[in-house]
């Protein structure tokens, strides 16, 4: 009764490929191998309409996406950027991390932590190079002298660069720690 489903299919099947099965005396059975098939094909439209891409086959593909990987950097014992190090005058800045992740990055995890006097400034981080406001990392402050904190990914240039906008207010911290990065 089970599909012989293609192990490295070249295209997404459907159902009338393999239509859902029906069996009155095993129907559990026949309920399983149908929840399968929609899985299989949850998987496959992830992977696009060409699950294999531009690789020989989708195995290729998947052994290509696993060797990106998350690193850990461990324990830092401080911060890696301070207020003194930043410019704080609501302008898009550049933050070189280059110095902290390895070429080949593509992301970096950031943890900030800011303390501002005036409610309504805001700290935020985006991909270098983009050029809205919507696709960002950003905390307001919402009562004056308490902490904000930020944790996200960022995704970098090939230089390891960021991009920081902190507003133009009294800032009495603004601390930054690479907690890894994504490769």
């Amino acid at each position: 009764m089970p599909y012989e489903y293609p192990k490295y299919p070249a295209n997404i099947f459907t159902d009338i490929d393999f239509p859902d099965q029906e069996d009155d005396k095993n129907w559990v059975k026949a309920w399983l191998v149908n929840a399968l098939k929609e899985e299989l094909q949850a998987c496959l439209t992830e992977l696009g309409t060409n699950p294999r891409g531009d690789y020989d086959d989708v195995k290729t593909r998947l052994d290509t996406m696993e060797g990106r990987s998350y690193y850990d950097r461990g324990d830092p014992a401080a911060w890696d950027i301070i207020l003194s190090g930043l410019i704080t005058d609501a302008t898009w800045r550049d933050l070189d991390l280059s110095a902290i992740c390895p070429e080949g990055t593509e992301a970096i995890l950031i943890r900030v932590e800011a303390r501002g006097q005036t409610p309504g400034g805001s700290f935020a981080m985006r991909k270098k190079g983009n050029t809205n406001d919507y696709n960002v990392l950003e905390q307001c402050i919402q009562v004056a002298d308490k902490i904000i904190c930020i944790h996200g990914v960022i995704p970098c240039d090939t230089n390891r660069k960021i991009q920081y906008n902190a507003a133009d207010i009294n800032w009495t911290s603004i601390n930054i720690v690479v907690k890894g990065w994504y490769t």
